[in-house]
This record gives C-alpha cells, structure tokens and sequence, in this order.
C-alpha cells in the first residue's frame, strides 16, 4: 500500500466535499510516518495505512471541535479522544472532521463514506443517517468504546461506533478503538424478528435523552466553556446572551426539556417513569441473541435503553444482540446481508 498516495488522494477529496468542517494539516506527515514502519516489515493493524475521519465531537488535539455549535466555535482541545490514541497507534490516517447536527448525529459522516469521500469514519450513533445511505454502521454496546475526549451529549447512551463500506472493515475498526475483550460466540443464523414490546419506549428514551443533554450542556454558558457574547454586562446576561446566541433552536428545546422533566414538580411525573421503563426493556431483552428491527425510533431506542449492540446493514434493517457480542454480531448481519 502506498500510504502518502492514498492520503493525498483523500485529503483532496476532503477539501472539495461539504461533509468535511476542518482538515488535518498534519495527515502528510503522519502518513509518511506509517509508511516507513510499514516498510520496515512493523506490524501495526490489519486497517493500517488506511484513512479516516472523526464527526466533530471527538478531540482531536490540533483540530477545532465545534460539534455543529455555534457556541464551542474555535474551540481548540487539549489532547487527544482515547479512540485517537488508539487510531494512531494502529497506523490509521486522520484526514479530518466531519459535520454534525447541534450536540447529536452526523449524517455527514454517512454521506461521506457512501460517497467514497472516506473509506471509514467514527460517529456517534448514525443509524438513520447510515440506513439512508446504505452503508455499513455498528453501534457498539454502551461501556465498549471509552468515552474519553467524547462531547458528553446523552452520557448513558453515547457510543463511538465505525461507519464503513464493508462489515469486515467496519468489525475491524470496532476491534481497534474497543476497551473491551467481545464475546466469542456462533449466534443463529436466522435472527427473530418479533422482538419484544414494551410500552413506551420511545417516549421514555427522548425524556432520558433530553434530561442527560440538558445536564451536559449547562457547562457551555460563555464562562465555564463556550464561546462568551460581547455584550454581556454581567453574569445573568453572560449565561443569556451567549448560550442565546451560541444555541440552536433544536438544542434550546432538548435544554428546556431537559429541565422541565427533572424539576421537583415533574421529576416523578416524567423521568423516573422513563427510568423504570428503560428497566422494563433491559428486562424483556435479556438473552437475546439476534433480533432483526428496522432502522426507526422505537428499534432505535430498545437498543439505547438497554445499551446493546446494533449492526445497521445496507438494507435498511438494523440487527440487535446481547452485549458485548459485538464481533459475533457484526458476522451474523454479514450473513444476513448476503
């Protein structure tokens, strides 16, 4: 493989393509440095020499992540996400960062791969966004994948997972970015696909999902994080003007949410009853094996909930295993694909 060909070809890619929100000026140096322990006969990955790009809530050190917010604009981290850490010393090549809807999915990253504008990518879960596409996306079971140098958005349900072409290449970089030793196990080779139903999932995945983003992201108000609005006088206009001006209006919504189901007056009403149904469904999907579900909100959310793996296949169909079965489960939809 010549990396430093590959690289430049990709990096060009990148810069033409509107999926991409910054570039890594740094990707030719680092290529020429894979290159020559490949050629020295150094063993690094089977993905080695391979690019990648990273949605833009993932610290890159020397890279702005701005996670699609107005408010984190220029924001330049300190060090680098745990799954860099791990990308580079498998011998990947980080050609840049991918755009993002506000503190949530990025279905650039979807685009991107399925375009041939980058042969693999990382995001948080994109299962919409990859099922539209038709590529290939794991979404690896919660505890999997370190969350270190993440953007805390939903922190129980947050999960960096691969985004690829193929299932193997997609398995393999689950394998390099993971914490975690994967069940070794033969799951069947024809999945359920009657699954079961517990009343109200949906709804209580959006309620826990708004109070955890609510929390998360009162730290970006203009002191603590986050770019400051000039024209504050004091500390109330301070917090105001800038998370006003820095917020969206989809990100407003999930705060002011957020806030009303843990306030004193609706905390039982709301998000304890959500806490005790994502209880129901950890229970009602204990020992599963393989459960094939469409890629939508309800099929979405029993994964979230119970924190379990979900492979979406180019079909539009999302495969759900138990836990930490990811590998197993990454070959089952493999099969089920075919």
């Amino acid at each position: 493989m010549n990396v430093l060909q590959t690289t430049a070809q990709y990096l060009e890619k990148a810069r033409a393509s509107a999926n991409f929100v910054a570039i890594n000026e740094n990707a030719m140096e680092q290529a020429a440095q894979v290159q020559a322990k490949l050629d020295a006969g150094e063993v690094l990955s089977p993905l080695a020499g391979n690019c990648i790009a990273l949605q833009d809530n993932i610290f890159v050190q020397g890279m702005p992540c701005a996670c699609g917010s107005d408010i984190m604009a220029g924001y330049m981290p300190m060090f680098d996400a745990a799954v860099v850490t791990k990308l580079q010393a498998a011998g990947l090549i980080i050609i840049g960062k991918l755009g993002m809807n506000e503190f949530a999915q990025s279905p650039q990253a979807a685009a991107a791969v399925a375009a041939g504008e980058i042969p693999l990518a990382l995001a948080t879960d994109c299962r919409a966004a990859c099922a539209a596409h038709g590529v290939w996306h794991i979404k690896p079971s919660y505890g999997a994948v370190s969350r270190l140098g993440l953007v805390a958005n939903v922190s129980s349900m947050d999960a960096i997972g691969p985004i690829a072409r193929n299932i193997d290449d997609a398995a393999a970089l689950l394998q390099i970015i993971a914490d975690v030793e994967f069940a070794s196990q033969t799951l069947q080779k024809v999945p359920q696909t009657v699954f079961p139903q517990v009343e109200h999932a949906q709804q209580a995945c959006e309620i826990i999902a708004c109070a955890e983003a609510g929390t998360n992201l009162q730290k970006f108000d203009g002191i603590s994080l986050g770019k400051r609005n000039a024209k504050a006088k004091n500390l109330s206009e301070t917090y105001k003007f800038s998370r006003g001006e820095g917020f969206g209006i989809a990100t407003k919504r999930r705060v002011l949410f957020g806030a009303l189901v843990l306030s004193a007056g609706y905390y039982d009403t709301y998000y304890t009853k959500a806490l005790q149904v994502r209880g129901q469904v950890k229970a009602a999907l204990q020992g599963i094996s393989a459960v094939q579900l469409p890629v939508d909100e309800t099929g979405n959310a029993l994964a979230n909930l119970a924190g379990l793996p979900a492979i979406v296949m180019p079909n539009g169909q999302q495969l759900m295993g138990a836990a930490f079965t990811d590998i197993a489960l990454a070959q089952a939809a493999k099969e089920v694909a075919a």
